[in-house]
């Protein structure tokens, strides 16, 4: 409990010594119950920001009490002191209330929190598809225990072909989950948890960069502007960046030579080609033949090269890289090192 408290303390200080505005927080006051359990002590983490904040609460004839600073829904965690029994929930600027049970945490009743119920809303929207697949996955682990133990041939072949059949239902069932989240989405343009359930759908494919973007700017701005809002926003701006026909943001670096460089420079140029390398990306390496022969045919015609090593070993090993492969002709500039250096730090983020 002391080294807890102690460590919490300490983040406390690291926190209040922060040179971040924390004048948009907002305190919360989280009061509870503990079915089963009159005494102990309770663990609540959260990151409203950039620290992770570890809070305790002495459980006192089955009470206990939170209180902290967040600016907007936050995710927590509430545990037992031993971290055997958990559950996560969504913490809100105001009053609310939580009544827990011994060693069922995963059973919470919470009032006071509109993002918790949002996410308890959509547990139900998705709980009947999840109970299809439930009982799919049941089938097949049953049919699996029959094939391992089976010894007649045919029904061995029997139970291989329901186990097939069985697993092919499961797109289906994957593609309803897929509508449910949409349609949460479009139904909820002011929740908090609406911009990351967003995100994960276009990560896995399910909709396209276009209906991302326009899906996201349909949003009230107050959830673009969140903390998980800002995020996805900012994958945006660079996928924008990148696609065909994107013109590249300006950037200022300094190359190889300590000489300052900027993209802009090179404006009246016909073609600038930027190429992002390693020393140990071998294939990356691979390419530099080719390049050298374009640079030497087109660059007395206006061609130009800077090339990028992202994630380079180390300073030495990415000058090492362009002295073997003899590329210093063109311009060389390097970003983070994987041994923590960084030089130009952010160009390629930007």
């Amino acid at each position: 409990m002391k080294t807890i408290l102690t460590f919490l303390l300490l983040l406390i200080l690291l926190w209040s010594c922060s040179p971040k505005d924390n004048s948009h927080f907002k305190e919360f006051a989280l009061n509870g119950e503990i079915i089963n359990q009159n005494s102990g002590t309770l663990i609540l983490k959260y990151k409203p920001d950039m620290i992770e904040i570890i809070d305790t609460a002495v459980i006192t004839r089955g009470k206990f009490h939170f209180r902290g600073l967040i600016p907007e829904p936050t995710l927590a965690q509430i545990s037992a002191i031993d971290g055997t029994n958990n559950a996560e929930l969504y913490l809100e600027p105001g009053k609310m209330s939580l009544i827990l049970t011994k060693n069922k945490f995963k059973d919470f009743e919470m009032a006071g929190s509109k993002t918790q119920t949002e996410q308890n809303q959509l547990h139900l929207m998705l709980e009947p598809v999840n109970k299809k697949l439930l009982t799919i996955n049941k089938g097949i682990e049953a049919l699996n225990k029959q094939i391992i133990i089976t010894k007649d041939r045919d029904e061995l072949i029997k139970l291989q072909q329901e186990v097939k059949e069985l697993g092919n239902k499961r797109p289906d069932l994957k593609k309803e989950l897929d509508s449910v989240y949409l349609k949460f989405i479009r139904e909820n343009p002011q929740s908090y948890l609406t911009p990351y359930y967003l995100d994960v759908l276009a990560l896995n494919g399910v909709i396209p960069y276009d209906t991302l973007k326009s899906m996201f700017y349909k949003l009230h701005s107050t959830i673009q502007n969140s903390k998980t809002g800002n995020k996805l926003k900012e994958e945006i701006r660079k996928k924008d960046n990148i696609i065909e026909g994107a013109i590249v943001p300006d950037f200022n670096a300094v190359d190889l030579n300590s000489k300052m460089i900027a993209l802009s420079q090179f404006k009246n140029n016909n073609v600038v080609i930027i190429d992002f390398w390693a020393s140990w990306c071998q294939g990356c390496r691979a390419a530099f033949p080719h390049l050298k022969t374009l640079y030497k045919k087109y660059n007395p015609h206006g061609l130009e090269i800077i090339a990028f090593s992202y994630k380079d070993l180390n300073k030495e090993a990415w000058i090492s890289a362009i002295n073997q492969d003899s590329i210093d002709m063109w311009y060389n500039v390097a970003t983070v090192f994987q041994n923590g250096d960084t030089i130009n730090k952010g160009i390629i983020d930007n």
